[in-house]
């Protein structure tokens, strides 16, 4: 038999005999039930998922291993290859999910385990079949974008050393490659990442 809340409970329906039932004049006290941290996380867990969704996530992750872990931010890196006083940009391709359609320095994820400049030389070859030289890469710029779970750190190099010629091996990622001089570059992803590289291009050639 269920019993929804709010209903009248009618005592006959439990089929008990007259000499089990009895009156109480006072209703006892209630027993008062602590709840379970794992019922209260789970309680918060959705209170904050409503108005705060990346603590949402956070609290999951403590629920599920037992553990409060803080996933990693994500991390991208990207090279200006620099040569004569002009550096080289990838054109990103009208149909990639993220900045389509914008010229921006190559680059991409650093994997896990990886060093930036080891991810930088990955990239390099993957995206243009170069081989950089690491020990001339100069740091550029450091910065991060976006809020909560959308977070993603930036990191830009200049590289003026490498090895074979910059060729467009991964055209479903960027349907053009050209070089341009300072005062030539196009709008950027991030505008500190040009303002960084117009300065050091300049810096170099005073």
């Amino acid at each position: 038999m269920i019993f929804e809340l709010g209903q009248p409970c009618d005592t006959a329906s439990f089929n008990l005999p007259p000499s089990s039932h009895r009156v109480i004049d006072k209703p006892p006290s209630p027993v008062r039930v602590a709840p379970s941290i794992h019922d209260f996380l789970t309680t918060g867990t959705a209170i904050l998922g409503r108005y705060i969704p990346h603590c949402s996530r956070q609290l999951r992750t403590f629920l599920s291993e037992g553990r409060a872990t803080i996933p990693p931010m994500p991390e991208i890196v990207t090279a200006a290859l620099v040569r004569e006083g002009q550096v080289l940009l990838v054109h990103r391709s009208p149909n990639r999910h993220v900045y389509p359609d914008v010229w921006d320095l190559p680059g991409g994820h650093i994997d896990a385990g990886e060093t930036e400049l080891a991810a930088l030389a990955r990239e390099m070859h993957e995206e243009l079949g170069v081989r950089i030289t690491t020990g001339s890469a100069i740091h550029l710029s450091r910065l991060e974008v976006g809020r909560g779970e959308q977070s993603v750190r930036f990191s830009a190099w200049l590289v003026a050393e490498w090895e074979g010629a910059p060729t467009n091996v991964a055209p479903d990622e960027h349907d053009e490659i050209r070089w341009f001089r300072p005062e030539e570059l196009p709008p950027l992803i991030h505008e500190p990442v040009r303002t960084a590289l117009v300065e050091a291009m300049r810096g170099a050639r005073a």
